[in-house]
């Protein structure tokens, strides 16, 4: 008999001046991030999108896509953000579909360099794209 899984719930957090929008849908298999972040606590704020993605991890579907859209970032957001995209990483490694589409913003170049060292480190597929 199969295991019954309850359907994951999406996780929607509505963004501030210091906060992105998240949306990780699970119908839609898309995972997205967009605004600014530079929260006063990214434990708790990146915590939250942590678990989510732990539990989706554990019956995700066949294609994921997560969508990255800062047009401001800082130092703490760097590295809570490799950590979400380190478990992402995983869905990849056990056989799973993903794809990660970044966007930068048109003059941060910047942001583009460090997407791409991110993206370069992590082996999966992804896109990135000036807006």
């Amino acid at each position: 008999q199969t295991p019954y899984f309850a359907p994951m719930k999406p996780l929607n957090k509505k963004g501030s001046d210091l906060t992105p929008d998240v949306q990780f849908d699970p119908q839609s298999s898309t995972l997205s991030i967009k605004g600014k972040s530079l929260p006063m606590n990214e434990v708790d704020f990146f915590g939250e999108l942590m678990h989510w993605l732990e539990s989706y991890s554990k019956a995700p579907n066949d294609q994921t896509t997560m969508e990255i859209d800062l047009k401001y970032l800082n130092g703490k957001t760097i590295r809570s953000l490799l950590q979400v995209l380190k478990q992402f990483q995983q869905l990849s490694a056990s056989g799973k579909n993903v794809h990660v589409q970044w966007s930068i913003p048109e003059n941060a170049e910047d942001i583009a360099e460090l997407s791409r060292d991110i993206l370069s480190g992590l082996q999966m597929p992804h896109e990135i794209r000036m807006n």
